[in-house]
């Protein structure tokens, strides 16, 4: 019984006020005094460029810049593999009386047409999905750091600023069109995270730490590998060094040094 009770997640129970957030939260007198308080303004939004004593990116503009590369990457297999696909179509459709010398010369036109579309499409798409979403990541971050705190202000104010740009070329109409449709599916995407968030009993705060502390725990992994390589190169010059040596030694010239090498 006591195992399972130590299993429960109190923290999830937090939006109905039964339990606190965080099992960790110190209720110290005074102690809330001590944590200094985040920059608000356009201070905020300054320190979101500053850089931590190893020259890194601080966890909020990290994760924007993680989010906006995987979208970035999704809309172009999004777009790469629709283009494709409908060229590929299209081809077969198109030239069923078409001449060609053999199936070899069909097939590499296919390719090529395949190819050429599904560039054109990653292109196209990675361009409108990602450029999307990058400006909705990141006013998303400048209006948090902006208050100072997270909430849904920032998600219907990304969403219209997004959709009304995204709908720019349209005129006045498709901006405006834009921007209330753009906040409401901020307002929808808002709500959503901050709901799951209390459920959870976690904060956007302990997400971007988490994302943040997995990418310095990968890029300490790689220096690592890194590290171990060179050290591996340099005990291979090492024996080769002493191979020479000891060859010298034996002739006193330098007539093995091509048998040592390829050995």
């Amino acid at each position: 019984m006591v195992s399972l009770l130590r299993n429960v997640p109190f923290g999830r129970l937090s939006v109905f006020g039964l339990f606190t957030t965080s099992s960790d939260e110190v209720k110290t007198p005074g102690y809330e005094d001590l944590i200094p308080e985040k920059p608000t303004g356009w201070a905020g939004i300054r320190s979101l460029f500053t850089f931590n004593e190893y020259g890194e990116l601080r966890p909020e503009l990290a994760t924007a810049t993680q989010m906006s590369t995987l979208c970035i990457l999704g809309g172009m297999m999004f777009g790469g593999f629709l283009h494709a696909r409908v060229a590929w179509i299209d081809f077969m459709e198109n030239n069923h009386a078409t001449m060609f010398a053999n199936h070899i010369d069909a097939k590499k036109k296919l390719q090529d047409v395949v190819t050429f579309n599904m560039g054109k499409g990653a292109v196209k798409w990675g361009t409108k999905i990602g450029g999307f979403c990058t400006l909705c990541i990141f006013t998303n971050q400048f209006i948090a750091a902006y208050r100072g705190k997270p909430g849904i202000i920032e998600y219907i104010g990304a969403g219209a600023l997004s959709g009304g740009l995204y709908k720019l070329n349209m005129g006045v109409r498709g901006l405006a069109v834009g921007t209330i449709v753009g906040a409401a599916c901020g307002t929808v995407a808002g709500a959503t995270s901050i709901a799951l968030l209390k459920l959870t009993g976690y904060t956007m705060e302990d997400i971007q730490q988490t994302q943040y502390e997995i990418k310095n725990l990968r890029d300490e992994r790689v220096r690592a590998a890194h590290k171990n390589m060179l050290k591996e190169e340099v005990q291979t010059l090492r024996s080769e060094s002493v191979d020479l040596r000891e060859s010298r030694k034996k002739d006193g010239s330098l007539d093995n040094i091509d048998t040592v090498n390829k050995k």
